[in-house]
């Protein structure tokens, strides 16, 4: 379903880039002071839908718009309340507009597993990360790398870490490798071994953590369909570019990562993350997934993709990590 590009004045007439007007601001105060549950009809009266900036706006429960969802409607949910979306016959979107991810898409890109199939034929992932202190990331990404279908989930972490891994998941393998020291030859197997390569969950910035980033881990590894990263990716967006030439590539940076790695994309960021992942995946070749409420995917010349569940009770850390999980098989 679209999601329209611009916003529309409310029905009764008040713009969406001004608070409501005398008289109506009087009323809209006196329908607040009685705290009964709120119906909005295509946006509450003050929020911009264009941009989700609120000027007054009267929250609601619930908003009935038409068509499809703007992008206010999923920047302002404290102020919209559930949304209902009613189809009126407008007219077919632009295909070159955002769309927004529902169940049966998610569903469809999902692997299909076949009866015969087993952990040596489903793919295996390599996740690099899980420093001293911070193994849930790297727990959070394996336990989604299984979920979403992976067969052979691996783990490569220094020796203290690689010890609570093991106590802590026993269906993970897991290399013991000191992040300071060179790449081994079990490690390099490894990586030549991998479908998915996920670098970053919990990698932090310990001394040594540089050299297994990712174009150190490209000229390693051979045959490996994808190479994610996370904690690090500031420190290795030079080398972006050549490794996305060889092999697919998503980022999934949080807005705070987001605004390092591409300042001169981050001035609207807040109001337009469409804009945002779109003039980032303009300058590395490869997938940005940028994290947050919602969830913008963007790639160049593909259509812009957005995902619109998730919560407060969501830690963007715990998301951060499971994307990353779920996206590698």
């Amino acid at each position: 379903m679209a999601n329209r590009r611009r916003g529309h004045r409310r029905r009764a007439g008040e713009p969406a880039h001004t608070a409501p007007r005398a008289p109506r601001s009087t009323t809209c105060c006196r329908i607040a002071d009685l705290q009964h549950p709120i119906i909005a009809v295509d946006g509450p009266s003050g929020l911009d839908l264009a941009t989700g900036v609120s000027y007054d706006a009267l929250p609601a429960r619930l908003t009935v718009t038409f068509g499809a969802p703007r992008r206010g409607h999923l920047l302002a949910r404290d102020e919209v309340g559930d949304l209902v979306v009613v189809e009126i016959g407008l007219p077919a979107p632009d295909p070159s507009w955002p769309t927004l991810v529902q169940r049966g898409w998610a569903a469809s890109r999902l692997a299909q597993l076949p009866s015969r199939s087993h952990k040596g034929t489903r793919g295996r992932v390599v996740i690099v990360g899980g420093s001293e202190g911070m193994t849930g990331a790297a727990r959070l990404a394996a336990r989604a790398a299984f979920g979403a279908g992976g067969g052979l989930v691996h783990v490569v972490a220094p020796i203290g870490a690689a010890t609570t891994l093991r106590t802590a998941e026993p269906d993970l393998q897991v290399l013991e490798h000191a992040f300071e020291a060179p790449l081994d030859h079990a490690l390099i197997a490894l990586l030549h071994s991998a479908d998915v390569v996920v670098i970053g969950p919990g990698l932090g910035r310990a001394a040594g953590a540089s050299r297994l980033r990712p174009g150190r881990a490209r000229r390693e590894r051979a045959r490996g369909d994808r190479c994610r990263r996370a904690g690090r990716l500031r420190d290795a967006l030079p080398e972006l570019s050549a490794l996305a030439a060889r092999k697919p590539l998503v980022l999934t940076p949080h807005l705070g990562e987001f605004r390092a790695l591409f300042p001169g994309c981050s001035h609207s960021l807040e109001t337009d993350p469409w804009g945002a992942a779109e003039s980032a995946a303009a300058v590395v070749p490869g997938i940005v997934l940028l994290k947050g409420v919602p969830t913008v995917i963007a790639q160049h010349d593909q259509p812009t993709r957005t995902v619109a569940a998730g919560n407060p009770g969501s830690p963007p850390a715990a998301a951060g990590m499971c994307s990353r999980g779920y996206s590698a098989p």
